[in-house]
């Protein structure tokens, strides 16, 4: 018999209006009914998604499995999203961003998919973008395991892979530091302490590009801050060539990025 594992549905919402409603949406479309929603409102602050709030706090329709919280003011995705997990009492966390769709059979998939993969601490799959599938398969080396060397030089992995809370608890969660990187940061930090992430052939996801995504406007020199704390996985990965390329233009960002932020 399969274990039955619970699952945490977690979205963050900041100054997204309606498409909250989209979301929430797929989720009640679901066709496994073995999970809980936690909504977490970052302060939003426009009249639209604050109406929408009030709307879904009074009505009925959401009653059912849907957990709110509401922080005072937006202290950023990262930091939403590990309050969220925290409030979460499931195994599996699925985070789904506000503007964003879960296929119907996502939860189903991600439920049997870590029932056959007990070892598991993520599962990644193929995903939606702007109506066409992105493939992580080319991430996967012939016996279908994530190849770490692959994925630094094609960084195509879902920032809301699903996870499992005990292994989000042991690293110490999303870091606030990398608001607009933080899915990154986490799973390298992941990789660092050699929890194991496995692939399935299937669409799990459906990202919508919208104007004010959390993934916009990401900094260099985070990225190249976010190089230097990781350092150990791109040594360990990449080719003595590969590893000090990255090395030097990452140390010219952080140089270039500061000498022009004095001017």
């Amino acid at each position: 018999m399969k274990e039955i594992l619970k699952i945490s549905i977690v979205i963050t919402y900041y100054n997204k209006g309606s498409l909250l409603y989209n979301a929430l949406e797929s989720i009640y479309k679901q066709t496994a009914k073995f999970f809980e929603i936690i909504l977490v409102n970052d302060g939003s602050n426009d009249k639209e998604s604050q109406l929408v709030w009030h709307e879904i706090e009074k009505s009925n329709l959401y009653k059912k499995k849907l957990n709110l919280f509401e922080l005072k003011e937006n202290y950023g995705a990262s930091y939403a999203k590990n309050f969220g997990i925290k409030k979460a009492s499931g195994d599996i966390i699925v985070l789904l961003d506000a503007d964003d769709i879960l296929p119907s059979t996502a939860v189903e998939i991600i439920i049997k998919a870590f029932q056959e993969h007990s070892d598991a601490s993520l599962i990644f799959g193929n995903y939606s973008h702007n109506n066409e599938t992105v493939d992580c398969s080319v991430l996967c080396d012939n016996n279908n395991e994530l190849n770490i060397p692959i994925l630094l030089n094609k960084w195509i992995l879902l920032g809301t892979s699903p996870f499992k809370k005990n292994a989000f608890e042991e690293i110490g969660g999303f870091n606030i530091l990398y608001p607009k990187i933080d899915d990154t940061d986490f799973h390298l930090r992941l990789l660092l302490g050699g929890y194991v992430f496995k692939y399935i052939n299937q669409n799990i996801y459906t990202w919508n590009d919208v104007q004010n995504s959390n993934g916009k406007n990401v900094k260099r020199e985070d990225c190249a801050k976010l190089f230097f704390r990781n350092i150990d996985i791109f040594m360990n990965n990449l080719t003595t060539y590969q590893f000090f390329i990255r090395l030097f233009k990452n140390f010219l960002i952080i140089i270039i990025e500061r000498i022009f932020s004095k001017n």
